[in-house]
């Protein structure tokens, strides 16, 4: 049955189109997650989920044959999606885009009222946490934008962050409605183990995967493997998703590694070609010798046939695979 609302929220001016709040007829539909994100839901309780943030843009078009253009209809940061519904007008069919940050309270850089920028920003502005939609035809959130703004590290184009992605399109409200959002991980994981004669001579190894925060491999003589591992994000968000509908997403990097001993001499080990594919891990062996010199290559390269699931290491120009699953 459809619902008249004559209340009008404050945050939504007079002049917007399209707005359930101005007396038109609507249904209130629930939305809901599937896909990859429902491994998110399922870990133990250890896992804080009220630190994960949600952007959600939906976008409206009238429903009538030879209608294609969409348009922004509403948006919101949602830090509780437990029961989020929305007003959507009679009428029209609409398209859901929606981006999962995991842990984004505690990653991501916010203002003094606790209001986040990038990727969740609206129009280059700052946006709050509100657990509601805001109606708008005019101002949009982009949640496929891959430009993160991270608290440590600065702004990346791959940041390390684990994060999800998903769209719903030509959805048509009923009573009683639910959409569902199909949201893929958009993430890879890599792993960077030195081995051979870092151990002995110490220093650290600067890795730095393209467009991503500079990460770094510190001797420590309490710790026998001595490595460095995290969860980035994709810089194509939408063709990560596009092609995790169908089969795996891989892409290729080239990552730049050297090695400044405790001495403080820099050895620069070179760019090297490596794999990332979507919702795997890759192993990268650096392995320092006795052939390692402080104007030359400190990497002992081998190449090795496996099937998938083993761990490898590639001849130059290349990494270590190991294809486990990202969590």
């Amino acid at each position: 049955m459809l619902a008249i609302l004559s209340l009008v929220f404050a945050s939504c001016s007079k002049d917007e189109i399209n707005n359930p709040n101005d007396g038109n007829d609507y249904y209130i539909v629930q939305l809901g997650w599937s896909g990859d994100i429902l491994d998110i839901f399922e870990e133990p309780l250890t896992r804080v989920s009220g630190n994960d943030l949600y952007g959600i843009q939906v976008y409206s078009c009238p429903d009538v044959e030879g209608s294609t253009t969409y348009i922004p209809y509403a948006y919101g940061l949602f830090d509780d999606i437990d029961g989020i519904t929305i007003k959507l007008l009679a009428g029209y069919k609409y398209k859901f885009e929606s981006t999962m940050i995991v842990d984004g309270k505690n990653k991501l850089s916010s203002n003094s009222e606790g209001a986040f920028l990038s990727p969740f920003n609206v129009d280059n502005g700052w946006i709050s946490i509100t657990n509601d939609f805001n109606f708008s035809s005019t101002i949009k959130m982009e949640p496929s934008k891959s430009l993160v703004s991270l608290k440590v590290g600065g702004t990346a184009y791959v940041p390390n962050l684990e994060r999800f992605y998903g769209v719903t399109t030509d959805y048509k409200p009923s009573d009683n409605g639910n959409v569902d959002i199909d949201m893929k991980r958009v993430s890879f994981g890599a792993k960077f183990v030195a081995q051979g004669k870092f151990k002995q001579e110490g220093g650290e190894i600067k890795i730095q995967i393209p467009d991503a925060p500079v990460a770094y491999i510190t001797y420590s003589a309490e710790n026998n493997e001595h490595k460095y591992e995290d969860i980035y994000s994709f810089k194509d968000i939408v063709g990560a998703y596009n092609v995790a509908k169908d089969n795996d997403y891989v892409v290729e990097m080239e990552v730049n590694l050297s090695w400044t001993k405790a001495n403080g001499v820099t050895v620069p080990f070179g760019d090297y070609k490596v794999k990332f594919r979507r919702n795997k891990k890759t192993v990268i062996n650096i392995k320092v010798d006795d052939k390692s010199s402080e104007n030359g290559m400190g990497l002992i390269l081998e190449t090795t046939e496996i099937t998938n699931g083993d761990e490898y290491t590639i001849d130059p120009g290349g990494s270590s695979d190991t294809d486990v699953d990202i969590n």
